[in-house]
C-alpha cells in the first residue's frame, strides 16, 4: 500500500507546484509625456531601480536637482498630466505598482491604466484610481499600490494625475511593477498521475479488506 500512497503524494506535489510562481520586478522600456519639462524627462523614472534590486531600491535624495532620478513639470496636474510607457514583450502577471515620490512635488491622486498592445492600444486591462501621501521634504518615499491582478501580455500603460501637487506641478522619482510568471498548466501526464494516485488510495484499501 505504501508505494500507492507515495505515488498519490508525488502527484499532488507536482500538481500544486505547477501553479507556484516567483514574484519579480519589471520596469517599462520607454516613458514619455507631452508635459513641458522643468527637470529631466520621464525617461529618468525607469532607469535606476531594476539594476538596484527592484523594490529593495531606495531612490537617491531627490533634492538639489533631483539626484539625476527625479522628473518634474510645472504643468498643473489638475488638468491631467500623463506619463505614457511601454514594455518589452511580456506575459507576466502584474500584481502591484511601485511609485517613488518627489516629496511635495508629487500629487496625491493618480490613475493607472494598462493595455494589451503597444502604444496604449489593444484592450484596456485596468483603469485604476489610487492615492499616495508624499513623504518629507528632500526624501523619496516608495508607495506600494495593490491592484487586481492583470494577466499578460501587458505591453503599455499610462500614469495620469487627478490633481496638482502641494508644491506645484507634477513630479516623481521612479516607478515599476511587481510581476509573477503566468501559472503553469499541468500537462496531461501530470493529471493522469494525479488520477492514478488518487484511484490507488481508494482502490488499494478495498483490495486489502477483501483479502482479509
Amino acid at each position: 500500500m505504501r508505494p500507492t500512497i507515495n505515488l498519490a503524494l508525488v502527484s499532488l506535489f507536482i500538481f500544486w507546484n505547477a501553479g507556484d510562481s516567483q514574484a519579480g520586478f519589471i520596469q517599462p522600456t520607454t516613458a514619455s509625456t507631452t508635459a513641458t519639462p522643468s527637470l529631466n524627462t520621464p525617461a529618468v523614472l525607469i532607469n535606476a531601480a531594476t539594476g538596484s534590486g527592484g523594490v529593495a531600491y531606495a531612490a537617491p535624495n531627490p533634492g538639489s536637482g533631483g539626484g539625476g532620478t527625479s522628473w518634474h513639470t510645472g504643468d498643473n496636474g489638475t488638468t491631467p498630466v500623463t506619463v505614457t510607457f511601454d514594455f518589452a514583450s511580456t506575459t507576466e502577471k502584474f500584481t502591484q505598482l511601485h511609485v517613488w515620490d518627489y516629496y511635495f512635488h508629487s500629487p496625491l491622486l493618480w490613475t493607472l491604466k494598462l493595455y494589451s498592445g503597444a502604444g496604449q492600444t489593444g484592450t484596456e486591462l485596468i483603469d485604476y484610481d489610487f492615492s499616495i501621501v508624499p513623504g518629507a521634504v528632500s526624501t523619496s518615499t516608495r508607495h506600494d499600490i495593490d491592484f487586481p491582478d492583470i494577466m499578460g501580455p501587458v505591453l503599455s500603460g499610462i500614469l495620469e494625475t487627478r490633481g496638482n501637487s502641494a508644491g506645484g506641478g507634477v513630479g516623481l522619482a521612479e516607478f515599476g511593477f511587481t510581476t509573477a510568471p503566468p501559472p503553469v498548466i499541468p500537462e496531461p501526464s501530470t493529471l493522469a498521475l494525479l488520477g492514478l494516485g488518487t484511484a490507488g488510495l481508494v482502490i488499494r484499501p478495498r483490495r486489502r479488506r477483501a483479502a482479509v
